[in-house]
């Protein structure tokens, strides 16, 4: 007999078409976005012998030469810089491992309670129907790459202004989510706009949860003792996350700039200087900053 979360699943639409795609596009009113993409990729980047994650490679390197119809110059430039990242995955197990712990709120492949149990509470504040809507919304504004790309941006934030010492992990990481918590308000009220059938409240709602979720999760994606300093390595896998899962990443300036455009120029991702390259001449630079810098010197 079927689960229950494998009946509300099918109800709700995901698929695995959606978990395991590799290239842009998702229409999944099922998790809005949260699970797309992730477990696929996830998945070639843990295979032990990296044979997956070199024919992973080798196939976005055909995209970028073959320029297929399906995809735009700038996507396909992004595709280079995802083998890029898979083969990071790859090489570091224990950024992989952070990077699977972070979709923790989100991953209801499993009939475990501490799994996707974000999804499930904001099942029981809205009911099936409309959460199907939210969801429907989400996918089509990029709200939950968005989180995760704000989420970054808050931590990044924060260790620009932190002195060590001064302040408790516990203290540092409730600021960095009330800040996560008010910029993705902030962008839903200025940009993505409200979904259909649900009020502003119902949505801050979601946030909060959806923020409360996923930096109780974070501190379970650095391993050995967790001091001060250690609070900034949880930045990685979350930029990690919000790459892979978004469904466009060459329309989404949150997940470029906060996430891709730190990853291109940390010198552990090994993104190539034509990768590099490519994304600049196609891409809004604007939205590289910190690749544009480095290509000048």
């Amino acid at each position: 007999m079927r689960s229950l979360f494998a009946l509300v699943e099918e109800y709700m639409g995901h698929n695995s078409r959606c978990a395991e795609a590799t290239r842009p596009g998702c229409r999944c009113t099922g998790c809005g976005g949260a699970q797309h993409g992730w477990q696929g990729t996830f998945t070639i980047a843990a295979e032990p012998t990296g044979r997956r994650a070199r024919e992973f490679a080798d196939d976005r390197e055909k995209d970028w030469q073959n320029k297929p119809k399906s995809l735009t110059v700038a996507q396909a430039a992004v595709g280079c810089a995802l083998a890029d990242i898979v083969g990071w995955l790859h090489r570091e197990k224990a950024l992989l491992e952070g990077a699977q712990e972070v979709t923790r709120p989100f991953d209801r492949r499993k009939d475990d309670p501490e799994r996707g149990r974000l999804l499930r509470e904001i099942e029981n504040r809205l009911g099936p129907d409309r959460t199907k809507m939210f969801q429907g919304w989400a996918v089509d504004v990029h709200f939950w790459c968005e989180l995760l790309a704000q989420a970054a941006h808050a931590l990044e934030s924060l260790r620009r202004v932190y002195r060590h010492g001064l302040q408790a992990v516990d203290v540092l990481l409730a600021r960095a989510r009330e800040t996560a918590e008010r910029l993705v308000l902030q962008v839903v009220d200025e940009h993505l706009g409200q979904p259909p059938g649900l009020g502003r409240q119902e949505v801050q709602t979601v946030i909060r949860l959806a923020t409360g979720s996923l930096f109780e999760t974070l501190p379970l994606a650095v391993r050995g003792a967790l001091g001060a300093d250690a609070i900034f390595e949880f930045i990685w896998p979350v930029r990690v996350l919000a790459v892979v899962m978004c469904k466009d990443p060459s329309k989404h300036e949150a997940v470029c700039q906060y996430c891709l455009d730190p990853i291109c120029v940390f010198t552990r991702a090994k993104v190539r200087t034509e990768v590099r390259d490519r994304l600049l001449e196609n891409l809004k630079r604007e939205w590289l900053p910190l690749t544009a810098e480095l290509s000048q010197q």
